[in-house]
């Protein structure tokens, strides 16, 4: 059987990993870029960097896997969604890469608002609104200031479409990767045709759409001969990086809910079909199986562990760097020794306002019940059980949407930690499968890659190889990139405690009674 190399392209950074034929990581590399900043709200960088960095890292993996060369059957390549490249026809760059921060096209997003209003926007593209950040805003910005530049532009292309043609030649690319564009309507999974024309792009400059995991292409001889790879490798492109991520974690059926604890707290749901009827207007992506992938998102989650570590924890610091251990590893210590709910302590996690179950955006953080006998054990257990609530009140969101969930299948730096999974467990009453390999972008994109080229019949045979995989693959990784790939902080799956059932369920009310006490003073304290 035939290897797998992956490419997830972060905002910042790219991941270039080698999966075996039962999908165990061989090695990994990373490489970070720095964005450019030449205006206030633009973010741009020099659309080269992108396949550069990418050839160079598949080089130093292949070196460093003697014989992987000629094993490696697909190349498969993942990416942040809305970044844009304008190419000519000679396939050169008109502009550096739109990052998909870039806020420069707020104007033409409202243009494009007034004539296609949102609640129609999301009903064709399953995104709640018409903002900068859409490619659709991003062209027509393009066309507005570089009317010269658009008329030689002969493909439109996001960065994940910009690398796939570097390597096969040919503009190709996926239904998943397509659904933020502002002009790919999900529900035929094609153009929006009254969209193209009110941002003027003809759809023959858009890129060849699969269906995601699809073996599109195969590899230009002249990159085959560069990376020392077979001519016929294919090309699979493997859509957004949520939607790979999700896939890593078991997230390909009806009924499956993962939630992602990184920086934010990201949940997807495997659906099939859209409901675009609730007032909360969750994004809803193409996916794979002929799928929808609904996609709730919480902007602080484990970033409020990098504010907490910041403020409140110099002491582990200075014992970090005696001993060894990781600082989180000591927060998870500090945390076991509190007590959060269970002295009457809650955290509103909001730092950063809230956008689901209910978007707010003056919401703000909120330590309540603070006595003379909290202490900053009681925080930290505080700050972990609050992305337990946040978790909670989502998840009765997704149920009120119809779906039926039994277990949370958990992913991202957060699922290293055996603590929290434990208190995600007892707040929700609910199992929790751990990720056991927290690259689940990464796997993910290896699990469609493999099944595109007959490795697998189907996903749930790659999933189930992949499962048994953890510990040798984050062992190997190490070897090379020290300790960015970990296996989970626990392994198999973390029941609740049915005796803390009532007390989590009066403190949930308690969590929800306190945000909703404090609604109306959040806009008053508000300072944004």
């Amino acid at each position: 059987m035939e290897w797998i190399l992956t490419v997830d392209v972060g905002t910042t950074a790219m991941k270039t990993a080698v999966f075996d034929e039962n999908l165990c990581c061989l090695d990994m590399e990373n490489k970070e870029y720095e964005l450019e900043h030449p205006r206030n709200g633009w973010m741009e960088l020099d659309a080269g960097v992108y396949p550069e960095r990418m050839l160079a890292s598949m080089k130093t993996l292949l070196d460093r896997l003697p014989g992987s060369r000629s094993r490696i059957g697909a190349i498969c390549l993942t990416s942040q969604g809305e970044t844009l490249v304008f190419v000519d026809e000679s396939g050169i760059p008109l502009h550096p890469a739109i990052i998909w921060l870039d806020s420069r096209a707020e104007a033409e997003a409202a243009e494009l608002t007034a004539l296609l209003p949102n609640d129609r926007f999301y009903r064709i593209t399953g995104m709640p609104e018409n903002n900068a950040s859409m490619p659709a805003a991003k062209v027509k910005w393009f066309a507005s200031h570089h009317p010269e530049a658009f008329a030689r532009t002969n493909m439109v292309l996001l960065l994940v479409d910009w690398l796939a043609y570097g390597l096969c030649g040919r503009a190709i690319s996926d239904e998943a990767i397509q659904t933020s564009t502002g002009w790919f309507d999900i529900n035929r999974r094609d153009w929006w045709p009254e969209m193209l024309t009110a941002v003027g792009l003809q759809a023959a400059k858009l890129p060849e759409v699969f269906p995601c995991g699809t073996a599109a292409a195969t590899l230009l001889p002249s990159v085959a001969v560069e990376l020392g790879l077979r001519n016929d490798v294919r090309i699979v492109p493997c859509g957004m990086d949520q939607v790979s991520s999700a896939i890593g974690g078991g997230n390909f059926h009806p009924g499956v809910v993962c939630e992602t604890t990184g920086t934010a707290l990201v949940l997807s749901a495997s659906v099939n079909a859209p409901d675009y009827e609730r007032p909360e207007r969750i994004s809803f992506l193409a996916h794979v199986n002929g799928l929808y992938l609904m996609l709730p998102y919480c902007p602080t989650a484990g970033m409020l562990l990098k504010w907490f570590r910041r403020e409140f924890m110099d002491r582990e610091e200075r014992e970090a760097i005696e001993t060894g251990a990781t600082v989180y590893a000591l927060l998870d210590r500090l945390a076991e020794g509190g007590s959060g709910y269970g002295k009457g302590l809650f955290l509103l996690p909001d730092f950063e306002g809230k956008l689901t179950p209910e978007p707010n955006p003056a919401a703000c953080g909120v330590l309540f019940g603070l006595t003379l006998g909290t202490t900053r054990a009681d925080m930290a257990r505080a700050m972990l059980e609050s992305v337990g609530f946040m978790l909670r009140e989502n998840l009765a969101m997704l149920s009120a949407y119809g779906l039926e969930i039994s277990e949370i299948h958990s992913l991202g730096g957060g699922a290293k930690s055996a603590l929290w999974n434990r208190i995600k467990a007892d707040i929700l009453q609910m199992p929790l499968v751990p990720g056991n390999f927290i690259e689940s972008t990464s796997l993910g994109a290896a699990m469609l890659g493999q099944v595109a080229i007959g490795g697998f019949p189907d996903l749930d045979a790659a999933y189930l190889a992949a499962s048994g995989h953890d510990k040798k693959s984050s062992q190997a990784t190490k070897e090379h990139r020290g300790d960015m790939v970990e296996p989970a902080g626990t392994s198999g799956i973390v029941y609740p405690n049915r005796d803390k059932q009532a007390g989590a369920n009066q403190a949930f009310e308690s969590y929800q009674a306190i945000y909703a006490s404090l609604k109306h003073v959040f806009p008053l304290v508000r300072k944004t």
